[in-house]
């Protein structure tokens, strides 16, 4: 396990971390939709909260003030800057969500991350797989959940509003490794921003296809 973080100044992708005759047999990043979106923004943590309502009143404070004191061209500047702030804190969250790539290869899972939003290069992991266990896929979507949901409150359920769309075969793969201890990293469920406590592959399109993959890879590679 003590090639399990794979972070370089010199390497910018997956292929850099290929052994002799590995090649990437599959790549893709998470898949989100408005959907998801919508659920984040309900999901979102407190301190994202407290820090959107703080920017907020600090502009609204320097308009009053800009306003009072006949300041009139800082109060049109600061009016922009609050409607401006409000839309840009999320789309920084539905961007800086978008900064994981996945990859598997016959070898190993490979993670692409970018820690922080104003790191300049993405951190590259990985987990071998004689080094995990199992997996448990959760699907974004339950949809006989939602169909008894809605149809409890005397609605009509259109399951075809999610599978048109392919919503039901988005999904997260939770990596059951053999030594949890040792991973040298952490993940997060895009669709709330919550910490997950195994490593994952979050919001993947076809989900259960690449689930198959990694067991498939698991099978091949026991010790």
């Amino acid at each position: 396990m003590k090639d399990l973080i794979l972070d370089s100044p010199i390497k910018h992708s997956f292929p850099d971390f290929l052994g002799k005759g590995e090649t990437i047999l599959w790549e893709g990043k998470p898949c989100f939709d408005n959907l998801i979106y919508s659920d984040s923004k309900k999901n979102t943590d407190d301190f994202s909260t407290h820090r959107s309502i703080a920017i907020s009143l600090f502009f609204l404070v320097l308009f009053i003030i800009a306003i009072s004191t006949k300041e009139y061209l800082m109060g049109g500047f600061y009016i922009i800057a609050l409607f401006f702030s409000l839309g840009l804190l999320s789309v920084w969250k539905r961007k800086t969500n978008n900064h994981y790539k996945y990859a598997i290869t016959q070898k190993q899972i490979l993670f692409e991350f970018k820690e922080r939003w104003w790191h300049r290069n993405p951190v590259f992991y990985s987990i071998p797989f004689s080094e995990i266990k199992d997996l448990i896929v959760i699907m974004r979507y339950d949809l006989d959940r939602i169909r008894k949901e809605i149809e409890g409150g005397n609605h009509e359920f259109h399951e075809q509003d999610y599978t048109d769309k392919g919503l039901d075969k988005i999904g997260s793969i939770i990596l059951v490794p053999l030594h949890p201890h040792l991973i040298p990293f952490e993940t997060k469920n895009l669709a709330n921003n919550d910490k997950r406590h195994q490593p994952s592959l979050e919001l993947l399109e076809n989900v259960e296809d690449v689930a198959k993959m990694i067991r498939e890879g698991i099978r091949t590679n026991v010790k």
